[in-house]
């Protein structure tokens, strides 16, 4: 079980990840917390502008986020467990808890950061065509105008951005269902050693829902990534974004899934903000 503090960042963060896709106008103090807590999503380029980092672009937002920083940390732990193993060797219970807590850090890193992860790379396929000027039309990749859709640059990068969308949005939800499907028995027991061992995604669910921590990837991935696809503050983004976040809502209010009261409360409570915000936005 998570401490205290790190539960309470963890669900603010899982929850702020999912409104950098709307052009929503929040309180200032809101927005301010969102932004403070980009950093822990790597979202670095949602806090600095990519034209303020010089040589950096697009494609090097969408190689950082999308592989680089996963791959570093991933080396990271498997290298922290590898040098504790060989002096814990005689002290099996204590390298079992650390490779439990290693384990946990992990599943938190790539939940936290999947929702950016897979808005940038759903962005890659969203060229907008632009007057340039001499009769010509130019294509330009809509988040990075700097970048253009005709080269042949854009196009290996599209095959690259397609190879990260069945490994990210598809591959992450996919595989965490399949996890929690195939020890679905075992995860319905109270105290089971597979529920030990899975503890990261089911720990904070009751028993009968093993499965809602894919359900809220899914709920990720819509809100975020398949966003982008709608123009941004458009009302069709803002109503399939409303049905989305109002069916989700619906489902938690009748499941409750979480284990305590609080962790039920505060997720109806943020879940029927983020329809409210919605609507009123689309009244304005």
């Amino acid at each position: 079980m998570q401490p205290l503090p790190l539960r309470l960042l963890s669900k603010k963060l899982k929850e702020s990840g999912c409104t950098v896709a709307f052009d929503l106008r929040w309180p200032f103090s809101f927005e301010w917390l969102i932004d403070a807590l980009s950093v822990f999503q790597l979202n670095i380029f949602g806090i600095v502008e990519l034209g303020c980092l010089g040589s950096w672009s697009f494609y090097s937002a969408l190689i950082l986020q999308a592989t680089v920083m996963p791959i570093v940390l991933t080396a990271a732990l498997a290298a922290m467990y590898m040098a504790r193993r060989g002096s814990l060797v005689d002290k099996p219970d204590v390298l079992e808890q650390l490779y439990d807590r290693l384990l946990e850090f992990g599943f938190t890193f790539f939940f936290l950061v999947y929702p950016i992860v897979s808005q940038v790379i759903f962005q890659t396929f969203m060229c907008v065509d632009l007057d340039g000027g001499d009769g010509e039309q130019s294509s330009l990749l809509l988040v990075d105008f700097q970048t253009s859709c005709n080269t042949e640059t854009h196009s290996g990068y599209l095959v690259f951005a397609t190879i990260m969308v069945v490994l990210w949005p598809i591959g992450l939800p996919t595989w965490c269902f399949y996890l929690l499907f195939s020890n679905r028995d075992e995860l319905r027991k109270e105290g089971s050693l597979v529920r030990e061992e899975l503890s990261p995604l089911v720990e904070n669910y009751k028993l009968d829902c093993w499965y809602w921590e894919s359900l809220e990837l899914m709920r990720k991935v819509f809100l975020t990534g398949l966003m982008c696809f709608f123009r941004r503050g458009s009302t069709e983004q803002l109503i399939f974004g409303a049905i989305v976040s109002g069916l989700f809502l619906a489902a938690s209010v009748s499941k409750r899934p979480f284990v305590t009261k609080y962790d039920n409360d505060f997720k109806i409570v943020t879940g029927l903000s983020r329809c409210c915000m919605i609507l009123m936005e689309r009244s304005r």
